[in-house]
């Protein structure tokens, strides 16, 4: 086994030097911005080639954004107790897209808390609210990269629009965009966490994370580094602001908190939809057993996130509370990773969250080395590879689920890999 180590060893480093090489700084720039704008061109063609509010797949557009209009709706006309009744929900949307004929709906299933903040899209109609969705997530965006340019990158040239542009050549950033789903936002919170975690303001850090409290899942990776390393007063700022609006929703739609938390477990089962788009060690585990073994899909993935959460304590076990050094930052950024892997449901738009641990330790050698970005080396084979696997996982896990009805999601060991190798660029060169 010993003897067997070294050559195991070379023949990585092997992989690792022949993905490096084959990434020339002309195919870095042309590949990724080509494959984008394919993908942005077949999507327009998608929303323009069907009549009405419905693509060429007879999908209503902007499909995720259909259930905030569908609340927001019910609110207004103070409906708000009927809205967690998929058959109503069904109705209106249907209603919506009429005369043009759909099967394809996406059902509400946040938090009663969150309607209110969808009533301003709904007022002026469909398409209007769409934009104005669609423009509330490229500002928050665009903030993102801004605050983080600034943070991080400030003696450098690159503007907070070429930072805007080359986060649309990564495959969930595109599909965010095209699900108008809440990504952007939640990107936004993500980095107002880090910029003041990173500069010592704990609880204005937690009164950020807490806000993800209508999506608890992608906080959890967050809320366990603040409780491994008893930083109280971030965890008490979490809880403030969380406590406040979940208060809120007690305090303005009480009965409907009550139903919601009834229903909660049913509405998120049936939320998760074609189970083979999901990217967590959860999704990873039921893809390949559900069908055949329920129990030892349960065991599997009960076992695989305890794991990452004992990695995740073990790696901050050796990183002291040095925030704006390299081992920090690189630390950070892999916990991002393995937050994400945590989370019982993960889906591609929610991975454009990478964007902060991407943009953290590309800071660290914005001008990139031998004309390549981030360090020549591990991290940037395996960014590569991540690249490539949002872009093709898809492909590699459907065929396997509509034929066997199981498959192997290789998209959570790449961001395993990738986490792992961020987090030995920071340990190794701090």
């Amino acid at each position: 086994m010993q003897k067997s180590l070294p050559g195991l060893q070379k023949k990585y480093q092997t992989a690792i030097t022949s993905i490096v090489n084959a990434l020339t700084p002309q195919r870095l720039r042309l590949y990724p911005a080509s494959l984008a704008l394919m993908m942005f061109a077949v999507w327009l063609w998608s929303q323009l080639s069907a009549p009405g509010l419905i693509d060429s797949a007879k999908t209503i557009i902007g499909f995720d954004f259909s259930a905030f209009y569908t609340a927001g709706s019910f609110l207004l006309q103070g409906r708000l107790a009927q809205l967690y009744d998929p058959l109503l929900q069904l109705a209106f949307e249907r209603a919506l897209v009429a005369p043009a004929l759909t099967d394809k709906f996406h059902y509400f299933v946040s938090p009663p808390f969150t309607v209110p903040l969808y009533v301003p899209f709904v007022l002026l109609g469909y398409l209007p609210g769409l934009f104005l969705w669609w423009g509330l997530g490229l500002l928050a965006l665009a903030g993102s990269l801004h605050l983080l340019r600034n943070e991080m990158l400030k003696a450098e040239s690159v503007s907070t629009l070429r930072l805007f542009l080359a986060s649309f050549t990564f495959y969930p950033t595109l599909m965010w965009f095209f699900a108008a789903q809440s990504s952007a936002l939640i990107l936004l919170v993500y980095t107002l966490f880090f910029i003041n975690l990173r500069r010592g303001r704990d609880f204005y850090a937690g009164l950020a994370l807490g806000l993800l409290v209508y999506k608890p899942q992608l906080a959890l990776g967050l809320g366990l580094l603040l409780l491994f390393k008893f930083r109280w007063r971030a965890l008490l700022g979490a809880a403030v602001s969380a406590g406040a609006w979940v208060g809120a929703g007690f305090v303005f739609f009480p009965q409907v908190m009550i139903d919601y938390i009834r229903q909660s477990a049913s509405m998120l089962r049936g939320s998760m939809g074609d189970i083979w788009v999901g990217q967590s060690l959860n999704e990873f585990s039921l893809l390949l057993l559900e069908s055949s073994w329920k129990l030892g899909a349960t065991a599997l993935s009960v076992a695989l996130v305890t794991l990452a959460v004992m990695a995740l304590w073990l790696a901050w076990r050796r990183i002291d509370w040095q925030p704006g050094t390299r081992r920090w930052d690189f630390s950070f950024a892999a916990t991002v990773a393995l937050g994400l892997l945590i989370s019982p449901h993960l889906y591609v738009y929610d991975v454009m969250l990478l964007i902060l641990p991407v943009g953290i330790i590309w800071s660290y050698t914005p001008r990139g080395t031998r004309s390549r970005p981030l360090d020549h080396g591990p991290l940037l084979a395996w960014t590569a590879l991540l690249y490539l696997v949002e872009f093709l996982y898809i492909y590699i896990t459907r065929p396997q689920y509509m034929l066997m009805g199981a498959a192997i999601q290789v998209a959570p060991f790449v961001l395993l890999g990738w986490a792992w190798a961020v987090y030995q660029a920071g340990v190794e060169k701090a």
